[in-house]
């Protein structure tokens, strides 16, 4: 869930049921499609790194591969890192030249204070033929700070990656316009978490953190331009 307060995160999870969650917040349920299809195609004993794993949350979907997970264990403070594999960088990768067969970059490149650096890091160690599963955001509030250094269109994916030498195969728009509005929308639920705004929490939670993001989910098939994304998902492969 997008930057509600841990126990209220909790809560949500165990009591609203997942298809709702997944309209609330399109944004994590596209994550949880793209990383189910990265786990899809990892065959048995490949090796997968998840570049900026956090909590490794997303290990369960490679339990038959050999998964690293690598971050720089400074992002949230809350987090707990203990699963962490390599504790580096993801612009100076401790690992060998072509040395694994995928690489996870889930929300994470832009905290990476030189993105196209980090991106010809995942192609060097990248076997031939190997892909990177690659999340970023674009209409996005702050956070993690004071490590948010930059938002990334498509068109300024395609150059990255291409610089890279990496191949496109796969650059989709999360959600449009009222995605995008509907995730306004639980920001200012998360707005009403302090002091004596709590007050106010009640009254504003189940509207604007629910009714008007689920009404927002169906409303974004109307923008067919999706210029108004939240972010975009990419799968490119090195040749």
């Amino acid at each position: 869930m997008m930057e509600l307060h841990p126990r209220l995160q909790e809560v949500s999870r165990k009591v609203v049921p997942r298809w709702i969650l997944d309209r609330i917040d399109p944004f994590q349920a596209e994550i949880e499609k793209l990383v189910s299809l990265a786990g899809a195609e990892t065959s048995a004993l490949m090796e997968v790194l998840d570049a900026g794993a956090g909590e490794s949350r997303h290990a369960s979907h490679f339990t038959h591969a050999r998964y690293v997970a690598l971050d720089r264990c400074v992002g949230d403070q809350r987090w707990n890192y203990q699963s962490v594999d390599i504790c580096g960088d993801v612009v100076n990768l401790p690992l060998a030249d072509e040395s694994v067969d995928r690489v996870l970059c889930i929300v994470t490149l832009e905290h990476a204070e030189d993105p196209v650096r980090a991106v010809l890091e995942f192609a060097r160690v990248l076997r031939r033929g190997g892909k990177l599963y690659l999340v970023t955001p674009l209409m996005w509030e702050e956070h993690q700070v004071p490590h948010d250094y930059f938002r990334f269109t498509s068109w300024g994916l395609r150059s990255i990656l291409r610089r890279s030498g990496l191949e496109i195969e796969r650059i989709n728009p999360i959600g449009g316009f009222f995605w995008m509005y509907g995730r306004r929308s639980v920001n200012l639920v998360s707005f009403f978490q302090s002091s004596w705004r709590w007050i106010v929490f009640p009254m504003i939670a189940p509207i604007a953190g629910g009714v008007i993001p689920f009404i927002c989910y169906y409303l974004d098939n109307l923008d067919r331009e999706k210029r108004h994304t939240l972010g975009h998902s990419v799968v490119a492969v090195r040749k």
